[in-house]
């Protein structure tokens, strides 16, 4: 399989492939197991009966048992013969090239291409061949290569808007009570509004605005059903397929985009997902007159009496993927490239880039992370001096590692433009609706453009920097509380004889202080700060919307990179130095506090403290974050849709009396599933007319379920991926800093993002909506914030390792010794131990600060941020392109007609050095042209 064009692969994936597969697959079988196939007819056998025999796989020893008693009973049977007809396998080795070949058609065509009953037949092959020791490891090994056929799933619909029923009268007041929020709104007036004095009112505006959905082509039908109990009230719920014109809208968009980006094939891509979703969208908010120009892709409004009809408008999840997500996921070693295209053509680029950068920032921090526990190993065998000489060195190498890793990603991220086709993508010129100023006509391009400049901007950017202080202070008031019940806690319980004192001080040392720090500032003042940065950023009055956004992002990100490190600056860079220059903090009287420090203790206790409060901070908060973020949304929604369910199958018993018997047997032998689905009331099926010929129309049961499902999924809230991306910028620049303090800091962020590659994509199914799929060129603003985070870890590194601790003395240790001649030109001896002299520290940091910057920026420029084989194809696509162009100018030259024929490109050996497609002109009649 090297040798498939198109199988973009990595060295770790042909290692993996070639080395530990074939040894594993060939060489591998537990001796039990072998003997039960010598025992029972062998290896092709044991094949025939499981791809033959009904019900599950079951274990193998199960199996043989079975096996033993169909033979008696056939009679001699073939069994061989039997699975060569039934599945086209007539030995083990043939059955496994079937296998591989499902899984490459489905890379290469799509799960679309496959009927139902070929991927019942798949599932069987598969689970028969990872029961026979032999094949296990290879099969499964194939199936990490190339996943799509093990995530196929059936999700008949893909779209879910929730309307309110305005025929309810609890609907109605709750809607009245937003009416003056509503009315303020600058885009009310452009907002499409139905016709007063509808004897039902709701009914009638769902009617219209499924007429306007089918209108442009959409496959939509209207449902109406309960959203709890009969109290709780109803809600209309439209529901939308693929169709033609999905497609359409699709092969619309490419052409668009062909027109304008050099890097696209002129073969039409098979859609995906995230295309079908994509597509929806835009007939949504662009075709179907639901929307205005300020709306996001698939938002829609509409408007009765001066009341929103539409709740919401969303793309559903797919259950079926869901659930094989969540228990593939999770067991996989680390993320093939196959994956992330996997997450792509599900979820859209945006999403597809986060992992893509979770995934290398796992692959890369192993061998950091190893190395951090071989560095901790060093001290347990007690020679400080080699230990604290391999700390400096590993913490200096570590801010190279950095500077690696940011240059790498800039190398990754160009491959996956390139293979992802998003490296000619446009800009999104999508207009901000809180912009209030005007627009220009450019003169050069001709667009309308927004007149504001940025000096137009420096009242607003006043005003930002001054809410940027108050929250500064507030988040200095904050950092001092914790800082304070810190240091009580230490003079409070350390020192003191007594379990009860030892345990109390890891209490309040480790959880309190945790508590007060991420439920302060983590949660409490974030969301704040969020708040102001939105409104902040509002005043400025930006044009385009992603110029919104990217400044929203640079704001909250000084929050995030002050948040990191806030606290360990007051212990680092204030408490300790005044300790070491001999300050008697014991006669301070802190203000709010009065006198927190009652004994005179050394910088060395104190330094040693701050060491303990960093990995504490760093170990307990990552747990914290992870509870807050991952455990607890999944938890509340739980437990928030199990209620639901309950108060809505409780309507079934109400009107039990309107229901038959059967129909009343049915719902209770069910249960809560079955019972709610009683409750779902069809007002206008779909239409029913599929796209795919091997897609079937849902049934009664699907659309119930789906019905059910956008009732649950609207009172989601919308994902975004600002909270998991500072987490992951976050960390990198924690692995740089305050390895020069604690050495396991990159096992502790190492097993963190192992942790959240695996639970993010369950987080997100099932506590959020799912993302509207949106392409975009790269992780955007958050790129230069990480590598704002590598440049500002350099000065940290070296103040912490000189001011903050004692690890940059290691470097003077051969002068330590009091009978070295200069001794005292380098070492402070008033206090029981010698210490290095200041202007030696301060020395020591400057030299370091500058080395360690030119080795960062020696790296950044002798790295390329695009590969060669990128700039090749780059180049070949552009001459394809210039090639293009000549003729289409001779043509026009010439006043010839032609027709335009596009093939497939030439065959080729290497995936990254595939040409262009061919252009093949021919004359033709002008009337047949």
């Amino acid at each position: 399989f090297m040798s498939d064009v198109s199988f973009k692969y990595r060295a770790r994936t042909v290692i993996l492939c070639n080395v530990f597969a074939r040894l594993m697959a060939l060489c591998y079988a537990p001796s039990e197991q072998s003997e039960l196939l010598r025992l029972n007819g062998g290896l092709e056998d044991t094949l025939g009966f499981l791809l033959n025999k009904q019900g599950g796989p079951g274990t193998l020893k199960d199996n043989m048992s079975n096996l033993r008693a169909t033979r008696g009973q056939a009679g001699g049977i073939n069994l061989r013969a039997v699975a060569k007809r039934a599945k086209g396998a007539e030995n083990a080795a043939q059955a496994v090239r079937t296998y591989v070949s499902n899984l490459k058609r489905a890379e290469r065509d799509g799960v679309a291409s496959f009927t139902k009953q070929e991927i019942e037949d798949h599932e069987k092959l598969r689970a028969s061949l990872e029961q026979l020791p032999q094949t296990r490891a290879y099969t499964r090994l194939m199936a990490w290569v190339y996943p799509s056929l093990g995530f196929a799933s059936r999700q008949p619909y893909l779209w879910a808007v929730v309307l309110n029923d305005l025929d309810d009268p609890h609907t109605i007041s709750r809607l009245k009570s937003l009416l003056p929020e509503m009315l303020q709104m600058q885009s009310l007036s452009q907002r499409p509004k139905a016709g007063d004095g509808d004897a039902k009112p709701g009914e009638a505006s769902a009617r219209e605005i499924l007429k306007r959905m089918r209108d442009v082509g959409l496959d939509a039908s209207l449902h109406r059903a309960p959203l709890g109990a009969e109290e709780d009230g109803y809600a209309y719920v439209i529901l939308i397929a693929h169709s033609q014109a999905v497609h359409d809208e699709y092969v619309r968009h490419y052409t668009v985009r062909l027109n304008m980006e050099e890097a696209l094939d002129t073969e039409l891509p098979r859609i995906t997902t995230a295309d079908k979703l994509t597509a929806i969208s835009r007939l949504l908010t662009e075709r179907a007159n639901l929307g205005h120009q300020y709306m996001s892709p698939g938002e829609i409004t509409y408007m009765h009496d001066d009341l929103e009809v539409v709740f919401a408008s969303f793309p559903l999840h797919d259950r079926g993927f869901n659930l094989k997500l969540a228990t593939e996921w999770g067991l996989m070693a680390e993320l093939s490239e196959a994956h992330l295209r996997l997450v792509r053509d599900h979820y859209g680029e945006e999403l597809a880039w986060y992992f893509a950068l979770l995934d290398f920032t796992v692959e890369n921090l192993f061998p950091v992370a190893a190395i951090g526990f071989i560095v901790e190993l060093i001290k347990l065998g007690g020679d400080l001096v080699i230990y604290k000489i391999v700390w400096v060195v590993f913490a200096s190498l570590l801010v190279f590692w950095g500077a690696y890793f940011v240059a790498h990603w800039r190398r990754r991220s160009a491959e996956l433009r390139w293979d992802w086709k998003v490296e000619s993508l446009q800009k999104d010129e999508r207009r901000n609706p809180q912009y209030k100023g005007e627009w220009r006509t450019d003169s050069e391009s001709g667009l309308l453009k927004p007149r504001m400049s940025n000096w137009d901007r420096i009242p607003a950017f006043a005003n930002t920097a001054f809410q940027m202080l108050i929250q500064v202070c507030l988040l200095t008031f904050i950092e001092y509380f914790s800082y304070a019940q810190f240091v009580w806690a230490i003079e409070t319980y350390d020192g003191r004889e007594g379990v009860y004192y030892e345990y109390m001080l890891l209490f309040q040392t480790m959880i309190v202080n945790t508590v007060i720090y991420v439920g302060l500032i983590m949660f409490g003042q974030y969301v704040l700060w969020s708040k102001v940065a939105n409104w902040t950023t509002h005043k400025e009055q930006w044009g385009y919307q992603t110029q919104f956004d990217n400044q929203y992002i640079y704001y909250v990100f000084i929050f995030i990179w002050l948040d990191g490190y806030f606290w360990s600056w007051f212990f680092g860079y204030i408490h300790i130095p005044l300790v070491d220059l001999n300050v008697d903090l014991a006669s301070w009287n802190f203000p709010i506090f009065g006198q927190l420090i009652h004994k005179n203790r050394s910088a060395d206790y104190w330094m040693e403290k701050h060491d303990l409060m960093v990995g504490s901070m760093l170990g307990m908060n990552q747990a914290a974050a992870f509870c807050f973020e991952n455990v607890l949304p999944l938890i509340l929604v739980t437990m928030f849709r199990r209620r639901i369910h309950s108060r809505r199958a409780a309507t079934v018993g109400k009107s039990s009396a309107d229901l038959s018997k059967e129909e009343l047997a049915t719902s209770i032998n069910e249960g809560v599933s079955g019972a709610q689905l009683k409750t779902v009331k069809t007002l206008v099926p779909a239409i029913g007319r599929t796209v795919d010929p091997n897609e079937e129309p849902a049934t009664e049961k699907e659309t119930a379920q789906a019905v059910i499902q956008s009732l649950d999924e609207r009172t989601l809230a919308p994902f975004t991926t600002q909270d998991d991306y500072y987490d992951v910028i976050l960390f990198i620049g924690y692995i740089v800093t305050y390895t020069v303090i604690w050495p396991l800091t990159p096992v502790a962020c190492y097993i963190n993002n192992q942790i959240e590659l695996r639970t993010d994509l369950l987080k997100i199914n099932e506590a959020f909506r799912r993302i509207i799929p949106k392409k975009t060129r790269g992780i955007g603003a958050w790129e230069p914030c990480m590598v704002f985070s590598i440049w500002a870890a350099i000065p940290m590194v070296v103040t912490f390792a000189t001011i903050s601790t004692r690890t940059a003395e290691v470097l003077f240790h051969w002068t330590k010794d009091v009978e070295h001649p200069s001794h005292s030109y380098y070492w402070n001896d008033d206090g029981d131990e010698p210490h290095l002299r200041w202007w030696w520290r301060i020395f020591v940091a400057f030299v370091w600060e500058h080395i360690l910057a030119l080795g960062c920026l020696i790296i950044f420029k002798v790295i390329p941020r695009v590969p060669k084989w990128v700039n090749e194809q780059q180049k070949a696509a552009r001459i394809a392109l210039a090639k293009e162009a000549h003729a289409d100018h001779v043509e026009r030259m010439t006043k010839t007609e032609t027709k335009v024929e596009y093939t497939k490109p030439y065959p080729t050996d290497s995936p990254r050095t595939a040409a262009p497609a061919r252009r093949v002109t021919r004359q033709v009649p002008a009337q047949q042209y």
